[in-house]
């Protein structure tokens, strides 16, 4: 029977790229270590293909449905950075889909969360478009907590 993952994470190379650049910029040199150190480089397969191969082909028939690693997307940096961090991944995370659907049979887009409408707007193109399973809801997001306006427009949105 084939087993598949729904909460692979990965961090798309071109994606990683561009976040590791941004970051230099955006947060102390401790927090930058961190994320380096303590995360980007914690699991090979987060970022490198092959060791995702190797980590697979060990378990036998099996699949993935990827999900964005931390940072959540509303801690990378104000809302307009967010949301174009979020095409990246999600455009990036469809192509590694598309290119091995044996591996990979589908995503959760990442989302915005600092920017209700602009999630939506990204919610609505990862699924029509790029053929996104759904999104990922970071448990820290403030539009997640059940008493805000925002939770209720999201929750709705992600019912269709």
């Amino acid at each position: 029977m084939r087993k598949i993952d729904a909460f692979a994470h990965i961090l798309p190379r071109r994606y990683l790229d561009r976040l590791d650049k941004h970051l230099e910029t955006s947060i102390t040199s401790r927090q930058l270590r961190y994320y380096r150190e303590g995360v980007f480089g914690f699991n090979p397969a987060l970022t490198d293909l092959e060791a995702r191969w190797r980590a697979m082909d060990t378990i036998g028939e099996y699949a993935q449905v990827l999900v964005l690693a931390v940072p959540p997307l509303e801690d990378v940096g104000p809302p307009e950075v967010a949301a174009d961090f979020a095409r990246l991944a999600n455009d990036e995370m469809a192509d590694l889909v598309a290119k091995h659907p044996d591996r990979f049979v589908g995503f959760a887009a990442a989302l915005p969360f600092n920017d209700i409408d602009a999630s939506l707007l990204e919610l609505d193109r990862a699924v029509d478009r790029l053929g996104a399973l759904g999104s990922r809801c970071s448990p820290t997001c403030e539009a997640h907590q059940s008493t805000t306006p925002a939770s209720s427009r999201s929750w709705h949105a992600s019912k269709r």
